[in-house]
């Protein structure tokens, strides 16, 4: 059996063979699953002068560009993190597959109209869009190709973002539960962690726009998104 979610809480410093411990947790993963990795934080550490947190038997000290890397190496990728207090400061890296989803269902993306550029940090701009086709991949419809739109238009100082698939669908009375942290609709017939979406919430709330979404059972789903054309330093 594979994981769904597989969680390495401060393992990374103690493996000698970095590269070949991330192939075997690519080769643990479903294809739809989760890798969670905490670390302490080279650049934390030099900054504020934690030397008393480094050890002998640590093989190594990371930085984000290079778990980034690695994962890369190894056919995953990294699409959310967090900073945390553990060992003087820590990082907290969520990785999946890389484009898995996308190669296994051959679905079909077009982008409608040209994207604008957003100042947003690049990571979180992919993270959102990454999540919302993974999303829509995740519930298709078995019987006819998965096509996925993209489109935005202009809306009062914000730019409105519009994700669309020809899935599912589910009753739009559960729109508002899709975004609770670890909530899953159908937990039976699909697997999954549940954080996806809220953290695709949270990043476009810390910049200052929303996210919903619109469904309709048998029909398909729509999530829409707005980020302000001036954004504020976050």
């Amino acid at each position: 059996k594979k994981a769904d979610l597989i969680c390495a809480n401060n393992v990374y410093s103690h493996v000698p063979d970095i590269n070949d411990f991330t192939k075997g947790l690519k080769n643990l993963l479903k294809n739809e699953g989760t890798i969670t990795i905490e670390f302490p934080h080279l650049l934390k550490l030099i900054k504020d002068l934690k030397f008393d947190t480094i050890y002998h038997e640590h093989y190594s000290y990371l930085s984000l560009s290079v778990v980034k890397n690695i994962f890369k190496k190894n056919n995953l990728r990294v699409y959310h993190v967090e900073e945390i207090e553990t060992h003087g400061g820590s990082l907290r890296v969520y990785g999946c597959h890389l484009n898995a989803s996308i190669k296994e269902s051959d679905a079909k993306i077009t982008v409608i109209n040209d994207l604008p550029t957003v100042k947003i940090n690049e990571t979180h701009g992919k993270q959102i869009f990454q999540q919302l086709i993974h999303n829509a991949i995740k519930f298709r419809k078995k019987d006819i190709p998965c096509e996925i739109e993209i489109s935005v238009i202009e809306d009062d100082g914000f730019y409105r973002f519009k994700v669309k698939d020809n899935g599912i669908g589910f009753n739009n009375g559960f729109r508002n539960k899709v975004f609770k942290i670890f909530n899953r609709l159908d937990k039976k017939n699909y697997k999954g962690t549940g954080i996806g979406l809220s953290i695709c919430q949270k990043i476009v709330q810390l910049y200052g726009g929303k996210i919903w979404v619109q469904s309709k059972l048998d029909i398909g789903t729509t999530f829409f998104f707005t980020m302000p054309k001036i954004i504020e330093e976050v």
